[in-house]
């Protein structure tokens, strides 16, 4: 699954970086659509995240989930 997203200023955390916040619930979305696309219905029990550096606003991202682990009840993904 892949997606484009450009963050408005209003999701500015400080100095014109977007908020982790905002960061973290685009990859909880887009590691979601990778299961739902397999017709797997799925809410997040779990979800680490490491931010390698500030997302200045206004830019351009392309977001990337997939699916890495599928079991009866549990399935892992990653973006």
């Amino acid at each position: 699954m892949h997606s484009e997203f450009t963050p408005p200023m209003r999701y500015q955390g400080y100095g014109g970086v977007v908020h982790g916040g905002i960061l973290a619930t685009l990859m909880d979305e887009v590691m979601a659509h990778s299961l739902w696309q397999r017709g797997i219905a799925a809410v997040t029990a779990k979800m680490s995240l490491r931010y390698r550096e500030p997302v200045p606003v206004g830019e351009r991202l392309l977001l990337y989930g997939r699916t890495i682990e599928e079991r009866r009840k549990h399935a892992t993904t990653e973006g």
